[in-house]
């Protein structure tokens, strides 16, 4: 009613009308419209108080409790009663709080005690306890510890909750955040958010305030790096409270890190994972295992391997120090010093420090990074040797660390010391300090220095300086390869062989110490003695100039060796290699070892030499074209040994060298006799080289007489002989050339035959070369040389020829007949056994016919001739055929032999001489055989001697020398026939005019008979190669055949009956062979068949030889298989069984074989046929009935049955009825083949029918050709 009164009021009513609006709504408890319309009074009379209270008890109603007790508080501070409401609002949220307390909602907890007194029940301490509890949660452990300090303590802390001792210890960083969030359930700050226990009976306070305030006052010690407090708070507490038992390992742990106890670092995280506290146990104790590898291993690449991943700013940058430190000692250890000092200096990063810099001063925190980086500084100069730097850095170590006491700084001092003064030393009494200091060092122990080998060293030097040259070369080589030792070593063994004038060893000593003292000069004068021994005076000279100025003996043979090239300039490199090329063939700029000669390449060379002598000339620049053709020569053995042979030997090269060692200059004119008289068996080569090559032939020639078999000499006549023949040819001397030639070829062939000489020359080449050469090797090289000669003799021919000189050609041609006649005397000789006792052969002698007359020997020959004959006639070795080559060899008849011998028999059958008869021969002279010392007295003997020294000794000489020339020639016109038959067309005429010539000849000696044998032999030989060809060029082999033999039986005519008779039986079955090939061989190479020649050869064959029987079967076969393409006429048919059964008949009684059966039954097949033919068909089945009606016969006695059959065909043949006489005869002969009394009977009966056939034939048609 006064709402409404106040607003009929108007607008002066407003304020009471709002207010009563307000009290009207208060009495109806419209708390939402009371608060409206008190907000809208603006404070009118008690409307403010009001406006609370409404809003109070409107916020209770709506549950909003604490904004509810705020209001109603505020509302009973100004007096307004608001009881009861407002105590229940403050015993709700209490309640509520507590509720909260009790799920651990610490936010929510102090929103409902915010609106509470303070003094209401323990509303102070349980929002302490809260706030605290959050504290907590943000790891805010000052504020947490302070909150529940005032829980414990009624409202006072220690110090605002600082734990006792806080403000006496340095603050350290704090640990990151843990786990859990203010307000949320769970774990808080590692503490339990359940809080669920006994509390205070004051206020209601959880009861583990006190556990809270310790574990937050802990890991406040924790946030300050107070680590032994913390792990004491830790330790109060109960061990299942919160992370206590973690926090108390992680406690423990970094207690141990403090104090540097790296094991108890490990044993205190214990089970802790390493990612516990952000990680940083695992960092501490990865640095703890490190600093236990380094402190107690010295394990550095450990160190660097547990530091792996770590970051260097860990454990408050420590573990860069300790990786660095554990990186530079790994340097050390492999002894990069430098690389160790750059490792140290990385821990200045202004800079390393100055060598004056006091450590203090340098602002690094690592107290041993300034020793470390010193240290590593100074050896790094002792490994550059610095040693002076070295010394100085040593030096500042010492003084600012304190004495020895920084690793080995005063041992490494003394020996820095030690070095400078080592460098210092100049002679003997400075090495000698040197040597104490290292002896003091030594007996000091002192690891990993060379002090032991530089004392020896130091020795080494003070001998050294003293001349001691022995204990230094000692001293030295102990050393092994010490500083300069090999060559300090090598140049007292250098010094020492000079002293003893060993000169090789000298060089070699100095030529590995070269640049060290005079050992250059040492080194010359060493190689001046070896050339100059060696013979090479220019070249020694060259050496002695380079040890000019310093020895004064240099200089003395330098001059003496000038005089002896002047005096003697081709014994200037004389003895360089043991063979020596002829003066002409130096003439050649493409002779080989001239060509190679500045690449190394002399005869002395081994294969390898030659073999690397490109390279040495490619080195230089481009090969010449002498030089490729040079070394195409020389670098296959065998070519290389062509060449050698070619070439001087020196017999005795070291003999030759000292003689020439031993030589003076002032021996003037003289020089070359005493020479020669100190090396006699090189002296004709000497003169060869001083006085041209006709004085070393003339003194070679005289001591082959001396010795005839020494080869040695014959060597080098042979050589000497053979250039003078090519450079007389050169030269246009030809005449003069050719006797060059003739001695040449006479030496070269005697030498070629001689084994042993060649075996010994192959050990010399085969020395020289470091090859092996083999005795094969050397049967390839004489017979190359043999080639080669004969190669030169064709070539200069040819040339002659060319140039149209007649003579001289016809000259070469009988130069080259000389060498085989040579050559197959020395073999035939050698095959015999050779001339024994020959004075200077070891053993025997082969030489050909020339040698023989140059050295004389023909006297020797001869006995020996004689000697042989008479052990061949006794049949003893070596033969009647050996000895009559051995005449041959060594008489008029040696060059036909020769020629013969290498199948040159044209040339033969000219050389050999005309032939008198037996009848013509001169007389014998009576002594020689007997009295070997007539011949010396004996004109017509010396003569004989002379062309025929093999003959000179027989008995009957002319007539042995005339029959042994038949023989020859003989010989030489059958290989000429031979090869004639061989040839081709025209060859049968030239072969029988070669056997013509033959038997005429042989006339001579009565020898025809003889030689028709053998020409016999030759024909039969031919003809059975013929005859062993095969397919289609065998018809044409068989007629070639058949025409030889016919031929030589003509030509040879007359001949006695046992040669007749040969050769007839050859025809014979030649004919038979070539009557198969016409009859029926060739029809299987598709050729027509004669069987009209075939059976004109077989009846020929049969002719010659009625026992042939493979000419009877043969024309017997070709009578009977042929019969259809002869023809089909019944008498003519007839006629042809006839002889075939003629044939068989003979053949069967001289041999019953399978052939002839098959043959006979064929025939009796085709009688049949005819029988058939004849009869006609009633005539046949007479006969068959009538056989029909016989018995079988008995199979075991067929004989019978045949006889039985045979007087049948008699008792037919009686009633003449020859046709039933056939019939059973045929049968018969079936039945018993063998018996010739039926073949016979079946024979006559053929030729009785044959003869009714054919009324009007001559009777000789009857024959038979068997």
């Amino acid at each position: 009613t006064a709402r409404d009164a106040f607003a009929q009021a108007g607008p002066d009513c407003r304020a009471w009308q709002v207010y009563s609006a307000g009290r009207a709504a208060d009495e109806a408890g419209a708390w939402g419209a009371a608060t409206e319309a008190y907000e809208a009074a603006d404070g009118f009379l008690d409307s403010a108080v009001r406006l609370l209270f409404a809003r109070g008890r409107g916020a209770a109603e709506a549950g909003r409790p604490a904004e509810a007790l705020t209001a109603l508080s505020a509302a009973a501070a100004r007096g307004w009663d608001t009881e009861p409401w407002l105590g229940d609002l403050r015993h709700g949220l209490y309640e509520a709080a507590l509720t909260s307390t009790d799920a651990a909602d610490w936010p929510t907890v102090l929103a409902h005690l915010a609106p509470l007194p303070a003094d209401f029940r323990a509303t102070h301490l349980l929002r302490r306890y809260a706030e605290g509890r959050l504290a907590t949660a943000a790891e805010d452990w000052a504020s947490a510890a302070e909150a529940f300090g005032e829980c414990v303590g009624g409202g006072s802390t220690d110090g605002a909750g600082s734990p006792p001792g806080a403000a006496q210890q340095p603050p350290v960083d704090v640990a990151g955040p843990v786990a859990g969030a203010p307000g949320q359930g769970g774990t808080v700050g590692g503490v339990s958010a359940d809080a669920g226990g006994s509390r205070d009976v004051m206020g209601d306070v959880p009861g583990d305030a006190g556990d809270l305030r310790a574990y937050a006052r802990a890991r406040l010690c924790e946030v300050r790096g107070l680590w032994d407090d913390a792990l004491a708070l830790f330790g109060g507490l109960a061990g299942g409270f919160g992370d206590v038992a973690d926090r108390v390992l992680y406690a423990r742990g970094r207690a141990a890190d403090v104090r540097g106890e790296w094991d108890g670092v490990i044993d205190g995280f214990g089970r802790l994972p390493d990612g516990y506290a952000d990680g940083e146990v695992g960092v501490r104790r990865l640095y703890a295992r490190a600093r236990l590898a380094a402190d107690q291993r010295g394990d550095w690449a450990a160190v660097l391997s547990l530091l792996t991943g770590v970051p260097d700013a860990a454990r408050e940058g420590a573990v860069s120090a300790l990786r660095r430190k554990a990186e530079g000692r790994r340097a050390e250890e492999a002894g990069d010093w430098a690389a160790a000092c750059s490792v140290y200096g990385r821990a200045f990063p202004g800079g390393a420090p100055q060598p004056g810099a006091a450590t203090g001063t340098i602002g690094v925190s690592d107290p041993e990074a300034v020793p470390l980086y010193r240290y590593a500084l100074a050896r790094t100069h002792e490994q550059r040797e610095q040693w002076q730097d070295a010394a100085d850095v040593y030096r500042l170590i010492e003084g600012q660390v304190g004495g020895d006491s920084w690793a080995d700084v005063g041992v490494r001092l003394r020996y820095v010391q030690a070095r400078l003064d080592e460098s210092a030393a100049d002679g003997a009494e400075d090495w000698r300090r040197v040597v104490e200091a290292y002896d003091e060092l030594e007996r000091g122990g002192v690891p990993g220095l060379d002090v032991a080998a530089r004392g020896r060293y130091a020795r080494v030097r003070a001998a050294e300086a003293e001349g001691d040259w022995a204990c230094v070369a000692a001293e030295a080589d102990a050393l092994g390869t010490h500083r300069d030792a090999p060559a300090v070593a090598a140049y007292a063994r250098g010094r020492l062989a000079d002293a003893h004038q060993e000169w090789q060893r000298a060089a070699d000593a100095f030529r590995q110490c070269t640049g060290h003292r005079d050992a250059d000069a040492h080194l010359a004068y060493a190689e001046g003695r070896l050339l100059e021994s060696a013979g090479r005076w220019s070249a020694a000279v060259a050496a002695y100039e380079k040890a000019g100025g310093v020895l004064d003996r240099a200089d003395a043979r330098c001059r003496r060796l000038r005089r002896l090239i002047g005096l003697l300039p081709w014994a200037d490199g004389l003895t360089v290699s043991p063979l020596v090329a002829d003066p002409f063939a130096v003439r050649d700029q493409a002779f080989p070892y001239l060509a190679l000669r500045d690449a190394g390449v002399d005869p002395g060379a081994s294969m390898d030499v030659v073999k690397n002598a490109s390279y040495a000339l490619l080195e230089r620049g481009t090969m010449s074209w002498h030089e490729r053709v040079a070394l195409e020569r020389l670098r296959l053995p065998g070519r290389r040994l062509q060449l050698d042979a070619l070439l001087y030997r020196w017999h005795s090269p070291a003999a030759l060298r000292d003689a020439l060692s031993a030589l003076s200059p002032d021996e003037g004119p003289g020089l070359l006799d005493a020479l020669c008289a100190r090396s006699p068996q090189d002296a004709p080569l000497l003169l060869l080289l001083a006085r041209g090559r006709e004085a070393a032939a003339a003194e070679w020639e005289r001591r082959l007489k001396e010795a005839p078999g020494d080869m040695a000499v014959v060597h080098g006549l042979a050589v000497a002989r053979l250039w003078q023949a090519q450079e007389l040819e050169q030269s246009g001397a030809w005449e003069h050339a050719v006797q060059a030639w003739e001695s040449a070829l006479a030496y070269w062939a005697t030498l070629l035959s001689d084994d042993e000489y060649w075996d010994g020359w192959r050990v010399e080449r085969a020395t020289a070369y470091e090859r092996d050469l083999t005795h094969d090797d050397m049967a390839s090289l004489r017979w190359e040389l043999s080639q080669h000669l004969f190669g030169q003799l064709s070539a200069y021919e040819q040339r002659h020829t060319e140039q149209d000189r007649p003579q001289q050609a016809a000259a070469y041609q009988a130069l080259a007949a000389l060498l085989e006649s040579e050559l197959g005397g020395a073999r035939v000789l050698k095959d015999v056994g050779g001339l024994p006792s020959v004075p200077g052969s070891g053993g025997t002698l082969a030489c050909g016919p020339r040698y023989l007359r140059l050295l004389c020997l023909q006297e020797p020959l001869a006995e020996l001739a004689a000697e042989l004959d008479a052990a061949a006639q006794q049949g003893k070795d070596p033969g009647e055929y050996a000895v009559r080559e051995l005449r041959w060899a060594f008489s008029e008849l040696a060059r036909g032999f020769a020629l013969s011998e290498v199948r040159k028999f044209e040339a033969a059958l000219r050389a050999l001489p005309v032939f008198p008869t037996l009848t013509t021969l001169p007389d014998d002279c009576a002594g020689p055989a007997e009295q070997p010392a007539h011949t010396r007295g004996c004109g017509p003997c010396q003569d004989f001697l002379r062309r025929n020294p093999a003959y000179v000794r027989l008995p009957r000489r002319h007539a042995r020398l005339l029959q042994d020339g038949v023989e020859l020639a003989v010989h030489v016109r059958l290989a000429l026939a031979r090869t004639a038959l061989t040839r081709g067309d025209g060859g049968l005429d030239e072969a029988l005019s070669h056997w013509g010539e033959l038997v005429k000849v042989s006339r001579n000696a009565g020898m025809q008979a003889r030689s028709k044998k053998a020409v016999i032999r030759t024909v039969l030989g031919r003809v059975e190669a013929l005859t062993d060809e095969e397919g289609v060029q065998l018809g044409g082999c068989l007629d070639e055949a058949v025409t030889l033999v016919e031929s030589v039986i003509a030509a040879l005519h007359p001949l006695d009956r046992e040669l007749l008779s040969q050769l007839n039986a050859k025809l014979s079955a030649l004919l038979s062979m070539r009557g198969v090939w016409r009859g029926y061989t060739r029809t299987k190479h598709g050729m027509r068949s004669d069987m009209y020649g075939a059976e004109t050869d077989l009846r020929r064959a049969l002719a010659l030889n009625p026992e042939s029987s493979h000419a009877r079967d043969n024309l017997a076969r070709a009578f009977v298989f042929t019969l259809d393409e002869r023809t089909y006429e019944v008498p003519a048919r007839l006629k042809l069984l006839h002889d075939a059964l003629g044939l068989l008949d003979v053949g069967l009684g001289q041999a019953l074989t399978h052939r002839y059966r098959e043959t006979l039954a064929e025939a009796l097949d085709e009688m049949e046929k005819l029988l058939t033919r004849h009869l006609g068909v009633e005539g046949m089945g007479d006969l068959i009935r009538s056989d029909g009606r016989e018995p079988p016969p008995d199979e075991a006695d067929l004989a019978s049955w045949a006889a039985e059959l045979t007087l049948r065909a008699e008792r037919a043949l009686r009633d003449g009825d020859i046709l039933w006489a056939l019939h059973h005869l045929i049968r018969a002969t079936r039945a018993e083949p063998t018996d010739s009394r039926i073949r016979q009977a079946l024979l006559d009966a053929v030729n009785r029918w044959l003869a009714e056939l054919t009324p009007d034939e001559d009777d000789e048609a009857g024959g038979s050709v068997a």
